[in-house]
């Protein structure tokens, strides 16, 4: 007979966690059974995943088994692999995977799926003690124990610290309007975007239904302020995709801080942070006000991010992850692709939205006059300085100077580029004594600098030093899935700038935009459409005799026109293929056609299935 069940019963109090647990099953049974690839995934009462350890599936496996464990209630076999669901108290709690069927004839084995439900019935149920099921951060009561920890550093050592609640706003309306599984996706997706804006200092915590609480030691009264601004201009810019669907949301923001308050106990710091969210809920509190009321926004003017595509949400990411942080960022991307516009958007972001955000076109001021532009110059230091003069660097100081077509500068400027960025000094033209400058740099180009680099026309240290964080912006033909939501954004900007009503674009109008390649990028494609909104009568959509002369040339040569189509055709299926995790048939689902229809097109056009995904 098998020790096992002794042997579990001795590790029993050995395991700290779930995620303890779950490494000692892999290990078991990688040691002692046949199978070498091993993943175990921790489902939340609502099915979806909440951890996961594995040990020699690659990613693309995983994501694989990912869809899969969301809903699987019995054993299912794909291809070699095996995926046993174990059911605890009521609902399945963990997914078993392993590569190697004959594994189940073991007896050992045996015997852990039968300890299993056991084990994970009793570490989840202790877990949940202090867990939110739903989005596995820590609950109220976690959180009241270490804000009760908080309040007794700060009467023992003066630690200051805050406090800040952030709710969802307008809530009710989104369970009333989209149910409440939609609501709950809502809320676990606001806690993973509020993950990415945390110090690793700081604890979040599920307050309530539609509320989090941050808990932020060593912060005082401003420190909760800028948190707060920064945190309001985050959510304005992501827009989050539930159940197909997107929805932009709006918080309202709630603070208090051992600055503000003398708290007598834990449930006083509570009471002050409610009534501070309820005041910014009511519109009373200027920068915590949520401004989710007005129904219409006036896009005039503003520039914004649009799209939904999978290159676009890759940017968006790391915007906020350069937001978060003061390294040097370098934007590469063609012309037009909209290089100065993520700049903006980090800065907006940051700590340093407050401050000056300069631009400095590299290429369009001479080399004579660059350094002077940039670092300033003393009074009589060539013909012409009649006084002294601030450079940009001083002027920007406190926030952000964006340098486009940074390869555009001299070796020499670039050396003391590199200057700038690793003593955060300048010196004016003219003058001897150093000054100090505070300021953010980010770099754009649309050069290859590393091929500029081999031919000795950048320098290989200043790219380092630039390229703290590497943002690549994908060409508009990558992102045609974003098209539509661009001329949309870009039709309605138009009609209000020129007092216009535009219903929006004929269907021949939209065809044609999606078959031209855009060499131009998202530039072009505003400027184009600028053009036909002109040309366009008031109430009236845009028709295909609006476009400009060139771009209908271009599409009207028949051979060309069937490249694009084939082109964009192309792009769309590799795209749905991508999304749907290479699954032919819910890929064919996803495009209206016929399995053997993708089949086809995918021979066509030499699509290769990742051998990761082929069964």
């Amino acid at each position: 007979m098998s020790d096992l069940p002794v042997e579990l019963l001795e590790k029993f109090s050995e395991f700290r966690d779930v995620e303890d647990l779950a490494h000692s099953v892999i290990k078991f049974l990688v040691e002692r059974s046949l199978t070498k690839k091993v993943a175990v995934f921790i489902l939340k009462p609502n099915g979806s995943i909440r951890l996961e350890v594995s040990q020699g599936y690659d990613e693309a496996e995983l994501n694989k088994f990912r869809h899969i464990s969301e809903h699987l209630y019995e054993q299912l076999e794909i291809g070699t692999d095996v995926l046993i669901p174990i059911k605890g108290v009521g609902f399945v709690t963990a997914v078993l995977v392993i590569d190697n069927q004959r594994a189940l004839r073991k007896s050992d084995f045996k015997t852990l799926l039968s300890f299993l439900p056991q084990l994970l019935d009793y570490y989840i149920i202790k877990e949940s003690v202090y867990q939110d099921p739903l989005t596995g951060l820590p609950n109220f009561q976690y959180l009241k124990l270490r804000t009760d920890e908080q309040l007794h550093r700060f009467y023992r050592y003066e630690e200051d610290f805050s406090l800040a609640l952030v709710e969802i706003a307008g809530y009710e309306e989104i369970v009333s309007t989209y149910g409440v599984q939609f609501a709950e996706k809502l809320v676990v997706k606001v806690g993973e975007v509020l993950k990415k804006v945390l110090r690793r200092s700081d604890l979040l915590a599920r307050y309530s239904t539609s509320t989090f609480a941050i808990l932020m030691p060593h912060t005082g009264t401003e420190g909760i302020k800028t948190f707060a601004d920064r945190l309001r201009s985050t959510m304005k810019f992501q827009t989050f995709h539930v159940m197909g669907k997107s929805i932009d949301i709006d918080v309202n923001i709630g603070v208090t801080s051992s600055k503000m308050e003398n708290f007598k106990d834990v449930e006083e710091i509570f009471i002050k942070a409610e009534q501070s969210l309820k005041r910014s809920r009511e519109g009373g509190k200027g920068y915590l006000t949520s401004d989710v009321g007005r129904k219409a926004k006036v896009i005039v003017g503003e520039k914004e991010i649009i799209g939904n595509s999978k290159a676009i949400k890759r940017v968006k990411d790391a915007i906020l992850v350069a937001a978060q942080n003061d390294l040097p960022v370098l934007i590469l991307g063609e012309t037009g692709t909209g290089k100065e516009l993520v700049a903006r958007k980090i800065h907006e972001l940051s700590a340093r939205r407050l401050a000056p955000f300069i631009v400095i076109d590299c290429g369009a001021i001479p080399e004579t006059l660059l350094e002077s532009e940039l670092f300033g110059h003393e009074r009589g230091a060539f013909t012409g300085a009649i006084s002294r003069k601030r450079g940009l660097f001083e002027i920007a100081h406190g926030g952000t100077i964006f340098l486009d077509e940074v390869e555009a500068t001299s070796l020499a400027m670039q050396a003391k580029l590199l200057r700038v960025l690793e003593e955060k000094t300048i010196r004016r033209v003219g003058g001897t004594e150093p000054i100090q400058v505070d300021i953010r740099i980010i770099a754009a180009s649309n050069m290859s600098l590393e091929k500029m680099i081999r031919e000795g026309k950048f320098r290989k240290d200043l790219f380092f030093r630039l390229a703290g964080i590497t943002i690549e912006l994908p060409p508009l033909w990558e992102r045609k899935t974003d098209i539509p939501l661009l001329v949309d954004y870009f039709v309605k900007r138009a009609a209000i700038k020129m007092g216009k009503r535009i219903p929006g674009v004929s269907k021949k109008v939209m065809d044609a935009f999606m078959l031209y390649k855009w060499p131009g990028n998202i530039r072009e494609l505003e400027h184009e459409i600028e053009r036909a909104v002109a040309f366009c009568n008031d109430g009236e959509k845009l028709q295909f005799r609006h476009l400009s002369d060139r771009i209908k040339k271009k599409l009207m040569q028949g051979t060309n026109l069937k490249a694009m189509v084939e082109d964009f055709e192309r792009n769309i299926i590799l795209e749905t293929l991508e999304e749907m995790g290479w699954n032919e048939k819910q890929a064919a689902k996803r495009l209206g056609v016929a399995r053997t229809t993708l089949l086809s097109k995918i021979k066509k056009y030499g699509i290769t299935i990742p051998k990761s995904f082929k069964k």
